[in-house]
């Protein structure tokens, strides 16, 4: 038996197709669909348990969509594209 929430389309995280660091700013461009939005999850170890969500509401494009997040400052940090 299933319920109607899990009856509902949920997109794969999409691929990061690029990323650049400039003027303190983090760049993303990720394949995207245009029915959707999406939400940059940011953590700077792979062995947190969790992504923080750091911009949400971003409006999907044709095929991509760019957008930007302030760069932590941290040595390293690693992003997450997720359909919302």
């Amino acid at each position: 038996h299933s319920s109607a929430a899990s009856d509902v389309y949920k997109r794969q995280s999409p691929s990061i197709r690029n990323a650049s660091i400039a003027g303190g700013m983090v760049t993303l461009t990720w394949e995207s669909e245009s029915i959707g939005t999406y939400t940059i999850g940011q953590k700077t170890s792979l062995g947190d348990a969790d992504w923080t969500p750091v911009k949400t509401g971003i409006a999907g494009g044709m095929s991509t969509t760019t957008d930007s997040v302030p760069a932590s400052g941290d040595a390293q940090e690693f992003f997450q594209i997720s359909g919302e």
